[in-house]
């Protein structure tokens, strides 16, 4: 490896409005990040055009995210590294925050190349008439950007975001045959482990944060780990980051999760079960190994349960039957020794880690796609019935040749070279009892894989099958492209070690890597790991060959499986969320919303009773004094009354009254908007009461009167006293005096309310009408809304008919009226949107409306989109111009009009759509009903 410098550098990129001259470096990386992770959507409506060929479109995604990494890896300089800082919501310091380093480079050349070898491996292992295949090429392709995201992220809490993404879709591919149970429970095995462990990761993640100031990677490992100011914290920092590491790379004793995900298709199994997403830990362990890596515990606690699961998972392989178990089990053991060997790095450094991993990830990657080439061409996957297949799968026999050689070790591959690289850092080392113990373990392991690694050459190929005879469809080669293709690599850079030393090479990391100026060749002379190495391939031979010869393989071993221990665990667990469940979520509602009040009244009484309740000049006037009894009066009725339509009544005469209230204080806005949602509230729950009127009798009510009574004056009590105190406090932002001093100047308006809901908060309006659309979709959803509602006639009144009609029009051209006059006048798209409503379900009420109703642009659900989207595009479009969002156009264009636009359509659509779905359901069970 050449020698440069040890210290790395720092360039930082800081985000910057689109169409602006960007730095390449950061478009690209935020491509290669961001293009697998979203246009994976694209596949879902691929399939339905019925379009062939979904994995070589895949596969181009891949390369693409490829290609924009390469051009990074070769115009960053070595051992630099690149910060990008994009920012996402600058006013609470959350920002997009990526680092750019060897490491980083390194697994992201490595998930992309693999992504692209396995998308073509799929295109033609997958049927490609299977009904559920854009699902199976979305996942595969998010999975792929979620791991570039976790692995690119340097704030850890994007990290961490990443690394419960691709459990998520882990979970989903697993489980791809949804209908198999096997396949749902192993998948949610899988993910319940991963989850669970990885919730000790995002606790870790919060303890460093608190204890350093900050969650960017960057920053913390310039402070370090403090373990002597907070050494339990730092400890169990550490312990916690274990966890997850050991959960994801299927450590003891989080094992047992990846053989049961042997149930996923072969190409999800050769991607994220052999090369990219138990590797995770594996990329966590390296990334904070400068961090950890100076405690005490650290190196005994990673080789105990590292070399310990390397020696498990090797015997474990040995002894299995079925190809994929085989495989899960050697990746296991492979992952140990990954975990383990940065358990022996000292403080300087470690050597070679990245030649180790390419290494495995060829030839783990390919053995797994021949596996599937070979059931599909067989129709069986237990190797104990196979044998004899290089009569007709030639080009099959040279490809597992050269990768379960790599797996041996056997000199020409890379394999070989790891092995002797791995024995030489042994040996060069001081000898002392704990090393003999973990060079006799490595070497137990290495014997073991050179055991099954013949065995899947000898039982496949050379041998004779011993089971029933079974028929060979020859698979075609453009499926044998992929594996023959890590097989070569795995040969071609096993005979050029120069190439690979400098492949690897140009990965340095300054606070990972051991800088070394000997160079890695084919064959060091005669030195005693060579005797050692070659004595681990004779006696590999030689334990295959006792095996063969006892017959061990006919036997059916009992291998432990802790899985079966973990899905009743699970069940277990299931069966305690639900009844805690009904504890706190009972089926009476009385019980319920009493159990949500007396949380409220607990919560906000305790802090109560550290204040003092400020009693001086209290002032009450004689018109607020009369509304406020009123409003007493019609509140207490609600508690007495027992039907419920006398209840909405009395509940709704209380709504109404406190718009006198606003009226007194001079807010006509809110007076308004008040009035018009307690018109629209009450049409509403009259046509739930309708909806529930035929249902089946009530529950009796749990809770008597007193208990109701005295649980609702303790909420009034408690909400009045808490406003009190913090308004005496005094709330001197400065705020308020800022909206008012900029409402002409920035935001040209003069109605201040809504110039906070359109221009100042503009963008919590848009995420409140995504929420009110979303549940809107639901509650149509539930009440499963025909297309064509059918409207029943309620009012046959020939007087009252045109009353309506002429109210319908009164009331639109009013509600035009407040929509144009908003940003000036009291007004605006809400209040315009509810007062639409409100003419639209009247106007429901009569049958000869329902032309009205069934034509073609008015549908609930499209028109709440097009509201939506039009409120997205006018808030983005300045940002899009490198103006920030919500700046009005510089073309003297009416934004807040358009964008009140947007919110009239939404309010309208949803008010009236969820009435149309109730008065549909309930025509559909009694056409004479109200």
């Amino acid at each position: 490896m050449p020698l440069h410098k040890s210290h790395s550098s720092y360039s930082v990129v800081e985000g910057r409005p689109f169409f602006e001259p960007i730095i390449m470096s950061e478009a690209l990386i935020v491509t290669a990040i961001a293009l697998p992770l979203f246009a994976g959507l694209l596949f879902l409506w691929l399939q339905k055009l019925e379009i062939r060929n979904l994995g070589l479109i895949s596969s181009s995604i891949a390369f693409t995210s490829l290609i924009c990494i390469l051009f990074i890896w070769d115009t960053l300089p070595y051992n630099e590294t690149l910060l990008v800082n994009i920012p996402w919501i600058p006013s609470i310091g959350v920002n997009i925050s990526l680092i750019v380093d060897g490491l980083s480079l390194f697994f992201g050349i490595m998930v992309t190349g693999m992504g692209i070898l396995v998308n073509i491996y799929a295109n033609y292992y997958m049927d490609p008439n299977e009904e559920g295949l854009g699902r199976f090429y979305c996942c595969l392709t998010s999975f792929m950007g979620s791991m570039l995201g976790v692995i690119f992220s340097d704030n850890l809490i994007l990290l961490y975001l990443f690394w419960e993404m691709t459990g998520i879709f882990s979970f989903l591919l697993i489980g791809y045959y949804r209908q198999d149970t096997l396949a749902a429970n192993n998948a949610r095995l899988a993910f319940m482990t991963t989850f669970l462990t990885g919730i000790f990761l995002f606790v870790a993640i919060i303890l460093i944060g608190i204890l350093d100031g900050t969650y960017l990677w960057s920053q913390i490992i310039e402070m370090g780990m403090n373990y002597t100011d907070h050494p339990f914290w730092s400890y169990l920092i550490m312990i916690f980051f274990l966890i997850a590491i050991f959960g994801k790379s299927v450590q003891l004793p989080f094992h047992f999760w990846l053989p049961k995900a042997m149930v996923a298709p072969i190409p999800v199994s050769s991607f994220l079960h052999a090369a990219t997403m138990v590797k995770l830990g594996i990329f966590l362990t390296a990334r904070f190994y400068p961090l950890f890596q100076t405690s005490e515990i650290w190196a005994p606690t990673v080789m105990v349960v590292c070399f310990s699961t390397m020696l498990f998972g090797a015997v474990l392989s040995l002894l299995a039957n079925d190809l994929k178990e085989l495989l899960a089990y050697a990746t296991i053991s492979q992952l140990g020794f990954f975990l383990g060997f940065y358990g022996l790095g000292g403080t300087a450094g470690v050597k070679y880690d990245f030649i180790h991993i390419f290494n495995h990830a060829l030839y783990k990657g390919s053995l797994f796609m021949l596996v599937g080439i070979i059931q599909k061409a067989t129709g069986i996957r237990d190797i104990r019935y196979l044998g004899g297949l290089w009569k007709h799968m030639p080009l099959v026999t040279v490809t597992c040749f050269l990768a379960a050689g790599s797996m041996a070790g056997i000199p020409g591959t890379t394999g070989f070279l790891s092995k002797e690289l791995v024995l030489s850092d042994l040996f060069e080392r001081d000898w002392h009892p704990g090393l003999y113990s973990i060079v006799l373990l490595l070497v137990a392991t290495m014997i073991f894989k050179v055991a099954f690694s013949v065995r899947i050459f000898a039982h496949l190929f050379i041998r004779s099958p011993k089971g029933d005879k079974f028929k060979v469809n020859h698979p075609g080669y453009a499926i044998q492209i992929s594996p023959f293709i890590l097989s070569a690599l795995a040969f071609i850079f096993g005979i050029w070690p120069a190439g690979l030393e400098m492949f690897t090479g140009s990965f340095f990391v300054s606070s990972l890597h051991l800088e070394t100026t000997t160079s890695l060749q084919l064959l060091h002379g005669w030195k005693f790991e060579t005797v050692v190495s070659i004595g681990i391939l004779l006696f590999g031979v030689g334990l295959f060959l006792i095996a063969e010869k006892s017959n061990l393989w006919w036997h059916h071993h009992k291998i432990p499986d802790w899985g079966g221990f973990c899905d009743n665990n699970i069940e277990r667990l299931t069966t305690f969320a639900n009844r805690f469940t009904s504890f706190i979520h009972p089926d009476s509602q009385s019980i319920k919303v009493g159990l949500l009040l007396l949380g409220f009244v607990l919560a906000i009484f305790w802090p109560l009773s550290l204040e003092t309740i400020p009693h001086e000049n209290l002032i009450i006037h004689s018109v607020r004094l009369a509304i406020s009894v009123f409003i007493l009066f019609a509140v207490a009725a609600v508690t007495f009354f027992r039907l419920p339509m006398a209840k909405l009544l009395s509940l709704s005469i209380s709504g109404f009254l406190l718009t006198l209230y606003f009226v007194y204080f001079l807010a006509p806005d809110l007076a308004i908007t008040q009035l018009l949602v307690e018109v629209i509230t009450l049409m509403i729950l009259i046509m739930v009461f309708a909806l529930a009127s035929n249902r089946a009798a009530p529950r009796k009510i749990v809770l008597s009167t007193v208990p109701r009574v005295t649980l609702s004056v303790c909420v009034g009590i408690a909400a009045v006293s808490a406003s009190w105190v913090f308004f005496q406090g005094g709330v001197d932002s400065g705020i308020d005096d800022f909206f008012i001093s900029n409402a002409l100047t920035l935001a040209k308006g003069k109605n201040l309310v809504n110039i906070i809901l359109v221009d100042y908060r503009g963008l919590d309006t848009v995420g409140e009408s995504a929420v009110l659309v979303i549940a809107s979709m639901a509650i149509w959803s539930l009440l499963q809304v025909s297309t064509s509602p059918k409207v029943i006639k309620l009012i046959p009144s020939s007087i009252l008919k045109p009353m309506i009609t002429c109210f319908f029009w009164l009331v639109n051209i009013y509600a035009l009226y407040l929509l144009l006059r908003g940003h000036n006048q009291p007004g605006g798209g809400f209040i315009a949107g509810l007062a639409t409503g409100i003419s639209f379900i009247l106007l429901c009420m009569d049958t000869q409306t329902r032309d009205i109703l069934s034509l073609s642009w008015f549908r609930a659900q499209k028109l709440a989109a097009i509201g939506l989207l039009l409120m997205i595009v006018v808030a983005t479009t300045p940002f899009l111009l490198s103006k920030y969002m919500l700046t009005h156009y510089p073309w003297n264009i009416p934004t807040p009009l358009l964008f009140d636009i947007g919110v009239y359509f939404v309010v309208v659509s949803v008010t009236v759509g969820i009435y149309l779905s109730m008065r549909t359901r309930l025509s559909r069970r009694d056409p004479n009903a109200y």
